[in-house]
């Protein structure tokens, strides 16, 4: 058994629990558009990706690894 989960109260639990839950919940979400975005649309037979599609995966991207290194030093 883990020493740190035994000092912690309950409220601390629960927000330890929670914001965990939500960095998964968050990082599973982005990974699932940045592999929607590399895949080709309907019609598109090339693999290129276009302008728009390129500065969505690179917002996604930007927002998932600021979600994990925010969730591995916040905690």
């Amino acid at each position: 058994m883990c020493l740190a989960f035994s000092v912690l109260s309950f409220p601390d639990l629960l927000f330890v629990f929670v914001f965990f839950t939500g960095v998964i919940v968050m990082s599973f979400c982005c990974v699932s558009v940045l592999c929607a975005l590399r895949k080709p649309g309907p019609g598109d037979g090339q693999i290129t990706m276009t302008q728009q599609k390129r500065n969505a995966f690179k917002t996604i991207f930007g927002a998932l690894i600021t979600v994990l290194r925010d969730g591995c030093t916040t905690a």
